[in-house]
């Protein structure tokens, strides 16, 4: 997380976007990984420990960190990146990230954005959902 945060201070978003897997694309929602532990450990880590960094581990750290430890383990994962306006009409901008069918972090507030932006990244292995 603290690789994802310290990008995200100081690459600009031009360079750091091919990192993140192929632009405006999607994987499947492929049911299969519903409730895969290794996923929901995944996603139960890097929760807890996005509550301890004394740095801002909000959205799109969290989204980068996930998707970094699923490419790491041959999964394949989407990012969306998404915008919308706040009570003052001012831009607010959030990620979430998604592994098959399994919401791994931020999609709880998806619905009141619009998508802007994907990145996906295959499975390597066939049998892996």
């Amino acid at each position: 997380m603290a690789t994802a945060r310290f990008c995200m201070l100081f690459i600009p978003f031009r360079r750091l976007a091919p990192h993140l897997g192929t632009i405006h694309t999607d994987t499947l929602m492929d049911p299969r990984s519903q409730g895969n532990p290794q996923l929901i450990e995944i996603k139960r880590t890097v929760h807890r420990i996005g509550k301890k960094t004394w740095w801002k581990s909000e959205c799109f750290v969290r989204a980068s960190a996930i998707a970094w430890m699923l490419r790491r383990r041959g999964r394949g994962y989407t990012i969306y990146l998404g915008v919308a306006k706040d009570e003052a009409q001012q831009l607010i901008a959030h990620a979430w990230i998604r592994s098959g069918a399994q919401w791994m972090s931020g999609a709880g507030q998806r619905d009141r954005y619009t998508v802007v932006a994907t990145f996906s990244a295959q499975p390597r292995r066939k049998d892996t959902p």
